[in-house]
């Protein structure tokens, strides 16, 4: 009897608990929150020093475009292209920053670092459908605007190019 004590002691404890928090489900849901393209509309004061946004990216207004099937995000850092992956977890945490690749164009007066490292501090994100927001715990450190993708609408032709322009003559 003291067998048969032991081995039900050892079999009520040894079940298996589940020590990752990850949900695929939750995972899936957060992850069409990001889906398609945003534009940065505020960065916050560590990574802009004060500056507004036309002054930190005078040319081209940084912006990001996620694939939530291929876990995937390209887009521009007010200068070069950008693309990678990104990673979530238990809903709404992320991460972006260090797995991105970009190209390495020369850009005098944009503050591409300064995306970068708000990137890089990133690990929650939250939206609203419109707007998207990076976090770095409970601070905002960057805020995106949904940007509309589609082709729905009316279009105007406002000119008929009549000859071929691509050879210089």
């Amino acid at each position: 009897t003291l067998a048969a004590v032991l081995a039900f002691t050892v079999a009520c404890n040894t079940t298996k608990t589940n020590t990752d928090k990850t949900n695929p489900k939750m995972e899936a849901t957060s992850a069409t929150l990001l889906e398609g393209s945003w534009k940065l509309d505020f960065i916050d004061e560590t990574a802009s020093q004060g500056k507004d946004l036309k002054t930190l990216f005078p040319g081209k207004t940084p912006g990001l475009t996620f694939d939530a099937n291929q876990k995937r995000v390209h887009g521009n850092d007010g200068c070069n292209n950008i693309n990678g992956t990104y990673e979530i977890k238990n809903g709404n945490e992320i991460k972006i920053g260090d797995k991105l690749a970009s190209t390495l164009m020369a850009c005098d007066g944009v503050s591409d670092r300064a995306f970068y490292d708000a990137l890089t501090r990133t690990n929650k994100f939250d939206s609203n459908g419109n707007q998207l927001v990076f976090l770095t715990d409970d601070v905002v450190v960057m805020r995106f605007i949904k940007q509309n993708t589609t082709l729905e609408g009316t279009w105007v032709l406002e000119k008929i190019q009549t000859k071929d322009r691509s050879a210089k003559t």
